[in-house]
């Protein structure tokens, strides 16, 4: 029941998305937004969406806080093929999140409540596997084309339960401490490639991870 912001790149064709409060010039939005263009590197774009007056005020905040040069374009009310590009990445961020989430229900042997916690991340997951894996008529992903390299982390399915080592600022105290934790898999973050884990402890942030036998990676409604 969430709103979904999609955001991307025409150069590069990169994808982002994910879940967000509200339309507009929501706190998460805009950090959200904030991160993608940071991570672009552009200083000068042109800023492109519909004329709905939430997007326009949240893409105006985002640049603002980026500190770019942003010139706004708006398509004319009702023309859906003057922004027929990010229409497309809407729809395949969409038909994505329906074939993680009915992966993952199949796995599991139940249908998910829409409040359960590890859906929330199925947006961000999905527009990653697009900007990750799919290549272009250039034989390039998107990914590629940003950074000059493929992406070469591991595979692992969206909701897998694995074994992980948390990725920690400070030095681990005391040996009694167990070494890894048990957590479902969530995806990777884009700028410094560690694993995102969710567990009762909240989204956490692995450096490496251990893969369960087959019947132990998806406990059984």
């Amino acid at each position: 029941s969430m709103p979904i912001l999609v955001i991307k790149d025409k150069k590069t064709k990169r994808v982002s998305a994910f879940f967000v409060q509200a339309k507009g010039s929501d706190p998460y939005a805009l950090k959200f937004g904030l991160s993608f263009l940071q991570a672009t590197g552009y200083r000068d774009i042109i800023n492109k969406s519909d004329g709905e007056n939430s997007i326009v005020a949240l893409k105006r905040g985002c640049a603002e806080q980026a500190g770019i040069t942003a010139k706004p374009e708006e398509s004319p009310a009702g023309d859906h093929q003057a922004n027929g590009e990010i229409e497309v990445a809407v729809r395949e961020v969409k038909r994505q999140c329906r074939a993680l989430k009915y992966a993952l229900e199949s796995k599991l042997g139940k249908e998910l409540d829409e409040k359960d916690p590890v859906l929330t991340w199925l947006p961000r997951h999905a527009a990653d596997l697009i900007s990750r894996y799919r290549r272009g008529e250039d034989g390039k992903t998107p990914e590629q084309r940003r950074t000059g390299r493929q992406w070469r982390k591991p595979a692992i399915q969206f909701g897998e339960k694995i074994l992980f080592r948390e990725a920690r600022s400070q030095p681990q105290l005391s040996t009694l401490q167990p070494v890894m934790e048990e957590g479902q898999y969530i995806g990777h973050h884009g700028r410094k490639g560690t694993l995102l884990v969710i567990t009762s402890g909240g989204v956490k942030q692995g450096v490496s991870f251990r893969r369960l036998p087959p019947e132990e990676r998806w406990p059984q409604a």
